[in-house]
């Protein structure tokens, strides 16, 4: 699978905040789940400048989606962009750089990527999407990831491509842990000594900032020489420090933020900048703090009990999910958190304040709601 590997020119997105966001991809995910369609794990390292991409089988039907789109305000920028595209091969993709994951549709045939959306993840994000089924064929994959050493990998072979001479770019990505470059002992032996190989690429190595953080070593058989830089094991290392510092005052994290790289001087993928028609009326109401002063007593009262109502919901799915990874309660109540105009942790919070009311009296929202009639 050869993608997004010959563009004539680089469309950026103008304003970020025409994107949709993350909740935006929650729906994303239950849309392919609904239609039938899986992420495939095919070449998913060495997509240009992406420490992963993934895309699913063909969209076989563009008008259901269309339909679904057309609703969720969450995925405006989705559906819109649809509208223009439709006639086209079209497949589901998302991507990640930079601690950013993208997503939204793949040209199959001219191998384009049009981006509807984009936020912030770190590594445990990935490993808590295995509840959908689209993310069947990848799951075992993505619960591997560190993105912190994606990002190392993807330095190292941007470096390695210019290692002896520009001209020998057979470089890519292995896998999780190693980057590999082949150079033909024919040509290599004009350059360096066959018995200083090893310290030859050790001393060019040095000088990259990914040194410290990876290990190097040279394979050779009668055909061609391979260069290889791989993470180094995170055990192996603390072992050594243990020798002589208190484990626990150790607090790296190998999720810490990477420092930016400037990408690869060379063509970069073809980002088209979403299409959007008129902006969509909100398919719920939605009462915020300045809408809640204009209601009358009687109608505060309804809101209350539609929002205890809502929020037992979101409790019944929470107790039906058998498989509760770190991520299922985010999964849940960000649709309250949209819908109801309330940050994260008050809604957590209002959340557990129900279910000891509901401990107490299994009645309590029927009791509410009969109080307003």
């Amino acid at each position: 699978m050869k993608y997004l590997k010959k563009y004539n020119e680089n469309i950026n997105i103008k304003k970020e905040k025409n994107l949709n966001g993350k909740y935006g991809f929650f729906i994303f995910l239950d849309i392919i789940d609904q239609l039938k369609n899986s992420f495939i794990k095919e070449d998913y390292l060495n997509i240009k400048d992406f420490n992963i991409f993934f895309t699913t089988d063909k969209i076989k039907d563009k008008n259901k989606l269309s339909d679904i789109l057309e609703f969720k305000k969450s995925l405006n920028v989705a559906y819109g962009t649809l509208i223009h595209i439709r006639n086209l091969r079209l497949s589901f993709y998302f991507g990640v750089k930079d601690y950013k994951l993208q997503y939204g549709y793949h040209d199959d045939l001219k191998r384009m990527i049009y981006k509807v959306g984009e936020f912030k993840i770190n590594s445990s994000f990935l490993k808590n999407l295995s509840n959908y089924k689209s993310i069947t064929l990848i799951s075992n994959v993505l619960k591997k990831l560190v993105l912190k050493d994606l990002e190392i990998l993807q330095k190292s072979k941007l470096d390695l491509k210019h290692f002896i001479d520009d001209k020998f770019n057979d470089v890519k990505i292995m896998d999780i842990d190693r980057t590999i470059k082949i150079i033909n002992n024919s040509e290599l032996d004009n350059y360096v000594e066959e018995n200083k190989l090893t310290e030859y690429f050790d001393s060019w190595c040095f000088k990259h900032s990914w040194y410290y953080s990876t290990y190097n070593y040279v394979d050779r058989d009668e055909e061609n020489t391979y260069f290889y830089v791989k993470i180094k094991d995170i055990d192996d290392d603390l072992n050594l420090i243990k020798r002589k510092t208190d484990i626990k005052n150790i607090k790296e994290s190998r999720e810490e933020e990477a420092t930016h790289v400037d990408p690869d001087s060379g063509d970069q993928p073809q980002v088209l900048e979403p299409m959007m028609k008129e902006p969509l009326e909100a398919g719920k109401l939605k009462i915020n703090k300045k809408d809640n002063k204009k209601l009358k007593s009687k109608d505060k009262k309804k809101f209350l009990v539609k929002y205890y109502k809502d929020l037992k919901r979101i409790l019944d799915k929470i107790n039906k999910d058998l498989i509760k990874d770190k991520g299922y309660l985010t999964k849940y109540l960000y649709k309250i958190v949209y819908d109801y105009d309330k940050p994260f942790n008050m809604v957590k919070i209002d959340l557990q304040w129900l279910i000891s009311k509901l401990k107490e009296n299994p009645e309590f929202i029927e009791q509410e709601e009969e109080k307003i009639k």
